[in-house]
């Protein structure tokens, strides 16, 4: 998956739990940022892999956040 990710020309938003047990998300939201230009980040403290269900509404706000800056980067 690594090799299409540096294909991406279009915004992205990567969330994830800093606490997360099953994926690396401090080596992947890096590795997001250095190769996908229009990627945005945002790692929850304290939350695991289930960051939609673990915080919902914090997610909204961030995804609420990301929609403007996406539109912008798209036009």
């Amino acid at each position: 998956m690594r090799q299409e990710i540096q294909g991406i020309e279009t915004p992205v938003l990567y969330l994830g739990g800093e606490e997360d047990g099953q994926v690396d998300t401090h080596e992947e939201s890096r590795y997001f940022r250095e190769n996908c230009p229009l990627c945005r980040t945002f790692l929850f403290p304290g939350c695991g892999h289930a960051v939609l269900l673990e915080r919902p509404s914090e997610c909204l706000e961030v995804i609420e956040l990301f929609v403007p800056i996406a539109k912008r980067a798209a036009a």
